[in-house]
Parts: C-alpha cells; sequence; structure tokens
C-alpha cells in the first residue's frame, strides 16, 4: 500500500502494482499500471498520471464489466475466461 490505497500485482520493478481501487466520497478510482501499453490502450482510462491512470465509478448501474476486464487482460498479457453475467 505505498501509495495510500490498496494496490495489487506487486512485484520488486513495480512496488506500486499494477493496479489499484480506492474509495472516494462519490465514487471508486480503479486505477491501472500505464507501463507497457499502447498509447491507444492508455486512451481507455481517465486521469494525467505518468505511471497510472484510472477508470470512474459512481455508482453500480455505471460498472461496464468489459471496461474493467480488458485493463486487467491487457496489464497481465491474458485472456480471461471469466464471463460477465
Amino acid at each position: 500500500m505505498k501509495v495510500g490505497a490498496p494496490c495489487y500485482g506487486c512485484t520488486p520493478e513495480e512496488p506500486c502494482g499494477k493496479y489499484y481501487i480506492v474509495s472516494l466520497w462519490n465514487h471508486v478510482n480503479l486505477g491501472f499500471s500505464l507501463k507497457g501499453l499502447t498509447k491507444k490502450q492508455q486512451k481507455l482510462f481517465q486521469g494525467s498520471g505518468k505511471t497510472m491512470e484510472h477508470i470512474k465509478v459512481y455508482s453500480l448501474a455505471d460498472i461496464n464489466e468489459k471496461q474493467i476486464i480488458r485493463p486487467l487482460e491487457m496489464i497481465h498479457g491474458i485472456k480471461l475466461s471469466w464471463t460477465a453475467r
């Protein structure tokens, strides 16, 4: 939790992890590492961070499962077999 929020996928090379989740007063940020992503892939996110950017979720109705799964697949370089319901 080096950046003040729970982060996941931490390695010695990336001590802040590959993604994080933080609850703010009116929304949740799902943040993702930009390392190794193309400029096109980076456009999926909001923010102006140099190493991490995020997706904002304001309510359950705002959750787009594909919008969350796709970045996880990109940063891990895998295809998840999970199916949205």
